[in-house]
């Protein structure tokens, strides 16, 4: 399979997640695209080939972690509610505690994603300036 869709999106930026009672977007950037896309919105990732997706992601939030708070992959569908894609959905309970999780996801070309917490409280995502990430979202393309 010659150049697979792949991609490393990553924040080092500071961010501030208001609760909403819904998952809300992480901001990402986008580093070394193939064949995926970070729309202008800054955190829905569009993939522009079909297969079979290794995906990954981390969060270290500084504030916000809590009981019922949760970190997860989405997939945004407009008007109806947005769809926690499976092996995604993470608790997220201590402040400075890394959140990770790895999944395996079929894909069609087209079909769009986001990195999303969820929490009664604000989450608060730390600057850096020395270049390490606050939150980091892995696709790579496996078959």
């Amino acid at each position: 399979m010659p150049y697979p869709a792949s991609c490393n999106f990553a924040s080092t930026t500071a961010q501030c997640l208001a609760p909403t009672g819904k998952y809300t977007p992480v901001q990402l950037t986008a580093h070394t695209p193939y064949y995926v896309n970070l729309e202008a919105d800054g955190h829905t990732i569009t993939v522009q080939k079909q297969g079979l997706f290794f995906i990954t992601y981390s969060i270290t939030p500084t504030a916000g972690a809590n009981a019922n708070a949760s970190v997860a992959v989405l997939e945004p569908h407009g008007a109806q509610p947005d769809s926690v894609m499976p092996l995604s959905n993470r608790p997220m309970i201590l402040n400075g505690a890394n959140v990770t999780a790895s999944f395996a996801a079929s894909l069609a070309a087209g079909d769009q994603l986001y990195l999303g917490v969820c929490s009664n409280e604000t989450v608060s995502l730390v600057g850096n300036t020395n270049g390490s990430a606050n939150a980091t979202l892995i696709i790579y393309q496996i078959g």
